[in-house]
């Protein structure tokens, strides 16, 4: 089955003024454990909240074990980095974490600093889910 949902972002697990645009929207596919899809996310604001930043509304929960912690396609628009940008799912949630690592191998987590006002996000996810 298709489903459509509406993805979001927080930062540090808040959402206060983020405002998104017209573009925000995603898809994905259900065949039996397994989700496929994938969206945008396009910003008019980034809001006041701080902290790492994760993609939020997958509709469906990650399942609770390593086979799903997959890591996610991403393409930036109006984010910095350092090094390399990754993602990928949470387990036993319904959101993705955006991280950095450097050329030294060095990971952590994007955050609101990352991000402006016009920021977009295009992704692709394949996971499992025990719903």
């Amino acid at each position: 089955s298709t489903y459509p949902f509406t993805p979001g972002l927080s930062f540090g697990g808040g959402t206060t003024g983020i405002t998104y645009g017209a573009a925000t929207t995603a898809n994905l596919t259900k065949i039996g454990p397994l989700v496929i899809g994938g969206g945008i996310i396009t910003l008019t604001a980034k809001g006041s909240s701080t902290g790492a930043a994760k993609i939020t509304g997958f509709p469906f929960t990650v399942r609770n074990n390593n086979d799903s912690n997959s890591a996610i396609s991403l393409y930036f628009v109006s984010i910095s980095f350092t090094g390399q940008f990754q993602g990928f799912l949470d387990l036993n949630a319904t959101t993705a974490t955006l991280a950095q690592v450097t050329e030294a191998g060095t990971a952590s987590n994007l955050t609101d600093a990352n991000f402006v006002d016009t920021s977009s996000i295009r992704f692709s996810f394949l996971y499992r889910t025990d719903q």
